[in-house]
Protein backbone atom coordinates (compact mmCIF):
# COMPACT_ATOMS: atom_id res chain seq x y z
CA UNK A 1 0.00 0.00 0.00
CA UNK A 2 1.58 3.26 -1.09
CA UNK A 3 2.08 6.16 1.39
CA UNK A 4 3.17 9.30 -0.82
CA UNK A 5 6.00 8.41 -3.00
CA UNK A 6 6.62 5.66 -0.26
CA UNK A 7 6.00 1.51 -0.33
CA UNK A 8 4.93 0.35 2.83
CA UNK A 9 6.63 -3.16 1.68
CA UNK A 10 10.21 -1.06 2.03
CA UNK A 11 9.30 -1.00 6.03
CA UNK A 12 10.97 -3.58 8.21
CA UNK A 13 7.36 -2.98 10.85
CA UNK A 14 4.38 -0.71 11.16
CA UNK A 15 2.92 -0.13 14.41
CA UNK A 16 -0.14 1.57 15.12
CA UNK A 17 0.22 4.16 17.63
CA UNK A 18 -2.99 6.79 19.19
CA UNK A 19 -1.79 9.36 16.57
CA UNK A 20 -0.96 7.91 13.83
CA UNK A 21 0.63 4.39 11.84
CA UNK A 22 4.34 4.45 12.70
CA UNK A 23 6.41 2.73 9.84
CA UNK A 24 10.06 1.43 11.04
CA UNK A 25 13.16 0.93 8.99
CA UNK A 26 16.36 -0.78 9.55
CA UNK A 27 19.31 -1.43 7.81
CA UNK A 28 21.55 -4.27 9.28
CA UNK A 29 21.65 -4.47 13.19
CA UNK A 30 20.41 -0.74 13.50
CA UNK A 31 16.95 1.70 13.01
CA UNK A 32 17.52 4.39 10.69
CA UNK A 33 13.96 5.71 10.55
CA UNK A 34 10.68 5.80 12.32
CA UNK A 35 7.66 7.81 9.94
CA UNK A 36 4.52 8.59 10.16
CA UNK A 37 2.58 6.47 7.32
CA UNK A 38 -1.21 7.15 6.23
CA UNK A 39 -3.91 6.57 9.48
CA UNK A 40 -5.71 3.68 6.69
CA UNK A 41 -2.35 1.70 6.56
CA UNK A 42 -2.70 -1.47 8.48
CA UNK A 43 0.22 -1.94 10.94
CA UNK A 44 2.23 -4.84 10.49
CA UNK A 45 4.56 -7.14 12.76
CA UNK A 46 8.38 -6.85 12.12
CA UNK A 47 9.53 -9.17 9.17
CA UNK A 48 11.75 -11.65 10.95
CA UNK A 49 14.20 -8.50 12.16
CA UNK A 50 15.07 -9.03 15.45
CA UNK A 51 15.65 -4.93 15.61
CA UNK A 52 12.42 -3.73 14.14
CA UNK A 53 10.85 -6.02 16.80
CA UNK A 54 13.06 -4.54 19.35
CA UNK A 55 11.89 -0.80 18.32
CA UNK A 56 8.10 -1.96 18.19
CA UNK A 57 8.46 -2.89 21.96
CA UNK A 58 10.43 0.28 23.02
CA UNK A 59 8.24 2.46 20.74
CA UNK A 60 4.88 1.19 22.79
CA UNK A 61 6.87 1.37 26.44
CA UNK A 62 7.31 5.26 25.41
CA UNK A 63 4.24 5.56 24.06
CA UNK A 64 3.26 4.20 27.76
CA UNK A 65 5.83 6.45 29.98
CA UNK A 66 7.46 9.81 27.87
CA UNK A 67 9.84 9.38 30.59
CA UNK A 68 11.19 5.93 28.78
CA UNK A 69 15.03 5.76 27.61
CA UNK A 70 15.87 4.41 24.46
CA UNK A 71 18.28 1.79 24.13
CA UNK A 72 18.52 0.83 20.42
CA UNK A 73 21.38 0.82 18.29
CA UNK A 74 20.89 3.80 15.99
CA UNK A 75 22.53 4.99 12.26
CA UNK A 76 21.10 8.94 11.74
CA UNK A 77 19.76 8.85 7.64
CA UNK A 78 18.78 11.92 6.40
CA UNK A 79 19.50 15.23 4.88
CA UNK A 80 22.49 17.68 5.61
CA UNK A 81 20.17 19.90 7.25
CA UNK A 82 18.64 16.77 9.67
CA UNK A 83 22.23 15.58 10.11
CA UNK A 84 23.12 19.02 11.53
CA UNK A 85 20.04 19.39 13.42
CA UNK A 86 20.42 16.12 15.42
CA UNK A 87 24.43 16.51 15.97
CA UNK A 88 23.19 19.80 17.72
CA UNK A 89 20.63 18.46 19.85
CA UNK A 90 23.40 16.01 20.97
CA UNK A 91 25.68 18.76 22.18
CA UNK A 92 22.72 20.08 24.88
CA UNK A 93 24.55 19.47 27.96
CA UNK A 94 22.43 16.88 30.93
CA UNK A 95 19.50 18.11 31.72
CA UNK A 96 19.69 21.32 29.83
CA UNK A 97 16.86 23.18 27.74
CA UNK A 98 16.97 24.97 24.36
CA UNK A 99 14.15 25.97 22.33
CA UNK A 100 14.28 25.42 18.39
CA UNK A 101 14.86 29.02 18.18
CA UNK A 102 18.57 28.49 19.97
CA UNK A 103 19.59 25.64 17.94
CA UNK A 104 18.69 27.40 14.75
CA UNK A 105 21.00 29.98 15.20
CA UNK A 106 23.76 27.71 16.22
CA UNK A 107 23.21 26.11 12.73
CA UNK A 108 22.33 29.06 10.57
CA UNK A 109 18.62 27.40 10.29
CA UNK A 110 15.15 29.02 11.33
CA UNK A 111 13.23 27.67 14.33
CA UNK A 112 10.55 26.51 12.01
CA UNK A 113 13.08 23.95 9.86
CA UNK A 114 15.06 22.96 13.11
CA UNK A 115 10.84 21.89 14.46
CA UNK A 116 10.50 20.03 11.28
CA UNK A 117 13.66 17.89 11.56
CA UNK A 118 13.01 17.30 14.80
CA UNK A 119 9.93 15.63 13.65
CA UNK A 120 7.57 17.01 16.42
CA UNK A 121 5.91 20.42 16.65
CA UNK A 122 6.69 21.02 20.46
CA UNK A 123 8.75 24.49 21.12
CA UNK A 124 11.43 23.24 23.26
CA UNK A 125 14.42 20.66 22.82
CA UNK A 126 15.71 18.75 25.75
CA UNK A 127 18.69 16.04 26.17
CA UNK A 128 17.76 14.12 28.92
CA UNK A 129 21.26 12.71 28.54
CA UNK A 130 24.43 14.21 26.22
CA UNK A 131 25.94 11.83 23.73
CA UNK A 132 28.70 9.55 25.28
CA UNK A 133 31.34 10.84 22.82
CA UNK A 134 30.33 15.31 23.53
CA UNK A 135 30.22 14.53 27.30
CA UNK A 136 33.23 12.55 27.84
CA UNK A 137 34.99 14.83 25.77
CA UNK A 138 33.35 17.66 27.40
CA UNK A 139 34.12 17.20 30.83
CA UNK A 140 37.55 16.00 30.62
CA UNK A 141 38.04 19.30 28.65
CA UNK A 142 39.30 17.89 25.04
CA UNK A 143 38.38 17.84 21.56
CA UNK A 144 35.16 15.23 20.86
CA UNK A 145 36.28 11.60 18.97
CA UNK A 146 37.50 11.81 15.14
CA UNK A 147 34.35 10.56 12.49
CA UNK A 148 36.61 6.86 12.77
CA UNK A 149 36.81 6.47 16.18
CA UNK A 150 33.13 7.07 16.89
CA UNK A 151 32.01 4.54 14.42
CA UNK A 152 34.65 2.13 15.93
CA UNK A 153 33.00 2.66 19.32
CA UNK A 154 29.44 1.80 17.86
CA UNK A 155 30.51 -0.64 16.10
CA UNK A 156 31.86 -2.14 19.49
CA UNK A 157 28.94 -0.90 21.26
CA UNK A 158 26.28 -2.87 19.24
CA UNK A 159 28.73 -5.93 18.99
CA UNK A 160 28.49 -5.81 23.04
CA UNK A 161 24.10 -5.18 23.01
CA UNK A 162 23.30 -7.81 20.06
CA UNK A 163 26.14 -10.48 21.09
CA UNK A 164 26.29 -10.14 24.78
CA UNK A 165 22.79 -9.04 25.76
CA UNK A 166 24.54 -6.59 28.32
CA UNK A 167 22.37 -3.93 30.58
CA UNK A 168 22.16 -0.50 29.17
CA UNK A 169 24.04 0.84 31.93
CA UNK A 170 27.25 -1.42 31.50
CA UNK A 171 27.25 -0.59 27.86
CA UNK A 172 27.42 2.94 28.78
CA UNK A 173 30.12 2.24 31.44
CA UNK A 174 32.17 0.47 28.56
CA UNK A 175 31.43 3.03 25.98
CA UNK A 176 32.33 5.87 28.55
CA UNK A 177 35.41 4.31 29.70
CA UNK A 178 36.94 3.60 26.14
CA UNK A 179 35.76 7.00 24.83
CA UNK A 180 38.10 9.00 27.68
CA UNK A 181 40.83 6.90 26.33
CA UNK A 182 40.34 7.61 22.53
CA UNK A 183 39.77 11.03 23.75
CA UNK A 184 43.08 11.53 25.77
CA UNK A 185 45.07 9.27 23.07
CA UNK A 186 43.69 11.78 20.11
CA UNK A 187 44.41 14.91 22.30
CA UNK A 188 48.08 13.69 23.77
CA UNK A 189 49.32 11.84 20.77
CA UNK A 190 46.88 12.57 17.79
CA UNK A 191 46.53 8.87 17.19
CA UNK A 192 43.46 7.07 17.30
CA UNK A 193 42.16 4.06 18.74
CA UNK A 194 43.47 1.26 16.78
CA UNK A 195 46.57 2.87 16.44
CA UNK A 196 47.23 2.39 20.56
CA UNK A 197 50.41 0.46 21.80
CA UNK A 198 50.15 -1.12 25.25
CA UNK A 199 52.52 1.71 26.69
CA UNK A 200 49.35 4.37 25.64
CA UNK A 201 47.04 1.87 28.20
CA UNK A 202 49.56 2.31 31.09
CA UNK A 203 49.83 5.81 30.85
CA UNK A 204 46.77 6.58 30.43
CA UNK A 205 45.70 4.71 33.46
CA UNK A 206 48.71 6.40 35.13
CA UNK A 207 46.84 10.01 34.41
CA UNK A 208 43.66 9.30 35.12
CA UNK A 209 44.86 7.94 39.35
CA UNK A 210 47.55 10.78 39.28
CA UNK A 211 45.43 13.90 37.82
CA UNK A 212 41.51 12.93 38.00
CA UNK A 213 42.41 11.06 41.42
CA UNK A 214 40.76 7.48 40.23
CA UNK A 215 39.96 5.29 43.03
CA UNK A 216 40.69 1.53 42.46
CA UNK A 217 37.67 0.43 41.40
CA UNK A 218 37.11 2.95 38.93
CA UNK A 219 40.39 1.78 37.68
CA UNK A 220 39.57 -1.46 37.71
CA UNK A 221 36.68 -1.33 35.17
CA UNK A 222 38.53 1.21 32.98
CA UNK A 223 41.09 -1.80 32.77
CA UNK A 224 38.41 -4.60 31.99
CA UNK A 225 36.31 -2.17 29.38
CA UNK A 226 40.14 -1.20 27.53
CA UNK A 227 40.83 -5.16 27.50
CA UNK A 228 37.03 -5.71 26.48
CA UNK A 229 37.63 -3.42 23.83
CA UNK A 230 41.03 -4.35 22.19
CA UNK A 231 39.79 -8.40 22.35
CA UNK A 232 36.93 -6.88 19.95
CA UNK A 233 39.60 -5.03 17.81
CA UNK A 234 41.61 -8.94 18.01
CA UNK A 235 38.44 -10.41 17.03
CA UNK A 236 37.35 -8.40 13.96
CA UNK A 237 41.16 -8.78 12.68
CA UNK A 238 41.15 -4.84 13.35
CA UNK A 239 44.63 -5.70 14.89
CA UNK A 240 46.55 -8.33 14.86
CA UNK A 241 47.71 -7.75 18.36
CA UNK A 242 45.87 -6.86 21.56
CA UNK A 243 47.40 -4.14 23.84
CA UNK A 244 45.27 -4.83 26.88
CA UNK A 245 46.47 -8.13 27.71
CA UNK A 246 49.38 -7.45 30.01
CA UNK A 247 46.80 -4.97 32.31
CA UNK A 248 46.55 -5.85 35.79
CA UNK A 249 43.53 -4.65 37.39
CA UNK A 250 44.14 -3.25 40.78
CA UNK A 251 43.47 -4.84 44.06
CA UNK A 252 39.75 -3.96 45.69
CA UNK A 253 39.76 -3.49 49.34
CA UNK A 254 37.10 -6.34 50.44
CA UNK A 255 34.11 -4.28 51.58
CA UNK A 256 31.09 -5.39 52.97
CA UNK A 257 27.60 -4.34 52.17
CA UNK A 258 25.90 -2.34 54.65
CA UNK A 259 22.57 -4.40 55.79
CA UNK A 260 20.16 -3.59 58.18
CA UNK A 261 19.24 -5.60 61.33
CA UNK A 262 15.83 -7.55 61.21
CA UNK A 263 14.08 -5.04 64.12
CA UNK A 264 15.11 -1.77 61.63
CA UNK A 265 13.48 -3.28 58.29
CA UNK A 266 10.23 -3.77 60.62
CA UNK A 267 10.98 -0.26 61.19
CA UNK A 268 10.98 0.91 58.00
CA UNK A 269 8.39 -1.36 56.76
CA UNK A 270 5.85 0.04 59.21
CA UNK A 271 7.05 4.28 58.01
CA UNK A 272 4.80 4.66 55.77
CA UNK A 273 1.14 5.98 56.34
CA UNK A 274 -1.01 3.18 54.72
CA UNK A 275 -4.16 5.78 55.18
CA UNK A 276 -2.87 7.58 52.24
CA UNK A 277 -2.75 6.28 48.86
CA UNK A 278 1.20 7.17 48.36
CA UNK A 279 1.82 5.73 51.62
CA UNK A 280 -0.29 2.02 50.57
CA UNK A 281 1.67 2.09 47.64
CA UNK A 282 5.27 3.12 49.22
CA UNK A 283 4.25 0.09 51.95
CA UNK A 284 4.02 -2.65 49.25
CA UNK A 285 6.61 -1.59 47.23
CA UNK A 286 8.57 -1.85 50.44
CA UNK A 287 7.16 -5.33 51.48
CA UNK A 288 7.91 -6.26 47.72
CA UNK A 289 11.86 -5.39 47.66
CA UNK A 290 12.54 -7.12 51.43
CA UNK A 291 10.27 -10.06 50.30
CA UNK A 292 12.07 -10.90 46.74
CA UNK A 293 15.53 -9.23 47.32
CA UNK A 294 14.75 -7.37 43.73
CA UNK A 295 17.36 -4.73 42.29
CA UNK A 296 15.85 -1.56 42.22
CA UNK A 297 15.39 -0.81 38.48
CA UNK A 298 13.62 -4.48 38.69
CA UNK A 299 11.14 -3.25 40.86
CA UNK A 300 9.99 -0.20 39.26
CA UNK A 301 10.18 -1.94 35.67
CA UNK A 302 7.69 -4.79 37.17
CA UNK A 303 4.40 -4.67 35.10
CA UNK A 304 0.84 -6.15 36.21
CA UNK A 305 1.17 -9.10 34.03
CA UNK A 306 4.72 -10.38 35.84
CA UNK A 307 2.73 -10.41 39.16
CA UNK A 308 0.88 -13.67 40.24
CA UNK A 309 -0.61 -13.05 43.50
CA UNK A 310 -1.98 -16.83 42.88
CA UNK A 311 1.78 -18.44 43.57
CA UNK A 312 3.00 -15.30 44.88
CA UNK A 313 5.99 -15.40 42.55
CA UNK A 314 7.16 -12.26 40.15
CA UNK A 315 8.80 -12.77 36.66
CA UNK A 316 11.64 -10.42 36.60
CA UNK A 317 13.68 -9.64 33.22
CA UNK A 318 17.19 -8.87 35.29
CA UNK A 319 20.29 -8.08 33.78
CA UNK A 320 21.31 -9.29 30.37
CA UNK A 321 18.02 -9.94 29.68
CA UNK A 322 18.07 -13.37 31.95
CA UNK A 323 14.35 -14.04 33.29
CA UNK A 324 14.10 -15.50 36.48
CA UNK A 325 10.78 -16.04 38.68
CA UNK A 326 10.77 -15.11 42.48
CA UNK A 327 8.69 -15.56 45.23
CA UNK A 328 8.09 -12.81 46.93
CA UNK A 329 5.68 -14.52 50.68
CA UNK A 330 2.53 -14.39 51.79
CA UNK A 331 2.58 -11.14 53.29
CA UNK A 332 3.86 -8.93 50.48
CA UNK A 333 1.32 -10.42 47.81
CA UNK A 334 -1.33 -9.53 50.44
CA UNK A 335 -0.07 -5.57 50.34
CA UNK A 336 0.25 -5.31 46.39
CA UNK A 337 -3.48 -6.82 45.99
CA UNK A 338 -4.11 -4.54 48.70
CA UNK A 339 -2.09 -1.80 46.73
CA UNK A 340 -4.20 -2.76 42.99
CA UNK A 341 -7.54 -2.73 44.99
CA UNK A 342 -7.15 0.33 47.23
CA UNK A 343 -4.23 2.99 46.27
CA UNK A 344 -3.88 2.14 42.38
CA UNK A 345 -7.10 2.97 40.88
CA UNK A 346 -6.82 6.45 43.06
CA UNK A 347 -3.30 7.49 41.60
CA UNK A 348 -3.97 6.49 37.35
CA UNK A 349 -7.38 8.64 37.95
CA UNK A 350 -8.29 6.78 35.20
CA UNK A 351 -4.91 6.62 33.06
CA UNK A 352 -3.88 3.40 32.14
CA UNK A 353 -0.31 1.68 32.49
CA UNK A 354 0.81 -1.39 32.52
CA UNK A 355 3.17 -0.72 34.96
CA UNK A 356 2.45 -2.02 38.80
CA UNK A 357 4.09 0.73 40.53
CA UNK A 358 3.01 4.40 39.42
CA UNK A 359 2.96 7.83 40.52
CA UNK A 360 0.69 10.35 41.57
CA UNK A 361 1.18 11.18 38.50
CA UNK A 362 0.13 8.18 37.11
CA UNK A 363 3.28 7.81 35.39
CA UNK A 364 5.53 4.57 36.25
CA UNK A 365 7.83 5.12 39.80
CA UNK A 366 11.11 5.71 38.41
CA UNK A 367 14.23 4.66 40.65
CA UNK A 368 15.24 8.51 41.68
CA UNK A 369 11.49 9.16 42.88
CA UNK A 370 11.73 5.82 44.56
CA UNK A 371 15.70 6.17 46.60
CA UNK A 372 13.97 9.51 47.97
CA UNK A 373 10.87 7.92 49.20
CA UNK A 374 13.26 5.11 50.82
CA UNK A 375 15.23 7.86 52.39
CA UNK A 376 12.47 10.06 53.76
CA UNK A 377 10.87 6.63 55.28
CA UNK A 378 14.10 5.39 57.17
CA UNK A 379 14.64 8.71 59.15
CA UNK A 380 11.09 8.34 59.96
CA UNK A 381 11.97 4.86 61.18
CA UNK A 382 14.65 6.92 62.83
CA UNK A 383 17.38 4.46 60.77
CA UNK A 384 20.60 7.24 60.74
CA UNK A 385 22.88 5.27 58.88
CA UNK A 386 22.88 6.47 55.30
CA UNK A 387 20.43 3.78 53.35
CA UNK A 388 19.49 3.26 49.74
CA UNK A 389 16.58 0.81 47.99
CA UNK A 390 20.15 -1.74 47.44
CA UNK A 391 20.17 -1.67 51.52
CA UNK A 392 17.29 -4.02 51.46
CA UNK A 393 18.35 -6.08 48.66
CA UNK A 394 20.97 -6.61 50.43
CA UNK A 395 19.43 -7.08 53.88
CA UNK A 396 17.43 -9.96 52.12
CA UNK A 397 20.15 -11.74 51.46
CA UNK A 398 22.04 -11.62 54.42
CA UNK A 399 18.47 -12.29 56.42
CA UNK A 400 17.95 -15.33 54.46
CA UNK A 401 21.63 -16.68 55.29
CA UNK A 402 21.30 -15.88 59.01
CA UNK A 403 18.62 -18.18 58.87
CA UNK A 404 20.46 -20.85 57.37
CA UNK A 405 19.60 -20.67 53.38
CA UNK A 406 21.84 -22.31 50.79
CA UNK A 407 24.25 -20.35 49.23
CA UNK A 408 22.94 -21.43 45.72
CA UNK A 409 19.28 -20.65 46.68
CA UNK A 410 20.25 -16.94 47.49
CA UNK A 411 22.73 -16.61 44.52
CA UNK A 412 19.23 -17.92 42.49
CA UNK A 413 16.97 -15.40 44.22
CA UNK A 414 19.21 -12.04 43.70
CA UNK A 415 19.58 -13.14 39.95
CA UNK A 416 23.76 -13.45 40.29
CA UNK A 417 25.37 -15.22 37.71
CA UNK A 418 28.82 -16.08 39.40
CA UNK A 419 28.63 -17.41 43.08
CA UNK A 420 31.22 -15.30 43.93
CA UNK A 421 28.91 -12.65 44.31
CA UNK A 422 26.62 -14.20 46.36
CA UNK A 423 29.79 -15.14 48.64
CA UNK A 424 29.84 -11.57 50.19
CA UNK A 425 27.57 -12.46 52.06
CA UNK A 426 28.50 -14.67 54.10
CA UNK A 427 31.03 -12.81 55.27
CA UNK A 428 28.46 -10.48 56.06
CA UNK A 429 27.15 -12.83 58.56
CA UNK A 430 30.34 -14.31 59.66
CA UNK A 431 30.98 -10.40 60.80
CA UNK A 432 27.57 -10.29 62.62
CA UNK A 433 28.66 -13.68 64.43
CA UNK A 434 31.78 -12.08 65.81
CA UNK A 435 30.23 -8.86 66.86
CA UNK A 436 27.55 -11.38 68.98
CA UNK A 437 30.39 -13.01 70.49
CA UNK A 438 32.82 -9.94 71.19
CA UNK A 439 29.40 -8.27 72.84
CA UNK A 440 28.04 -11.13 74.85
CA UNK A 441 31.04 -13.39 75.64
CA UNK A 442 32.74 -12.97 78.77
CA UNK A 443 36.39 -13.36 76.64
CA UNK A 444 35.02 -11.40 74.08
Amino acid sequence: MPDGSRNVEAFQACLRAPFATLGITTTGTHVTGIRFLAPSIAAKAPKKNTIAFLACVQIQSYLDDPNFTFDLPLRLAGTHHRLAVWEAMQRIEAGKTRTYGELAKDIGSSARAVGGACGANASWGRAAKGSSVTSSAGSWGMKALSEADAKLLDRFADGLWLNDGLARNTLESYRSDVTQFAAWLDARHGRSLLDAGAADLQRHLAWQVESKRAKPRTTGRMVSSLKRFFQFALREGLRKDGPAADLESPKLPRSLPRSLTEAEVESLLEAPDVATTQGLRDRAMLETLYASGLRVSELVGVKTVQVSLDMNVIRILGKGAKERLTPMGEEAAQWIARYQREARPGLLKGRKSDALFVTARGAPMTRQAFWSLVKRHAATAGIRQAISPHTLRHAFATHLINHGADLRVVQLLLGHADISTTQIYTHVARERLKALHRKHHPRG
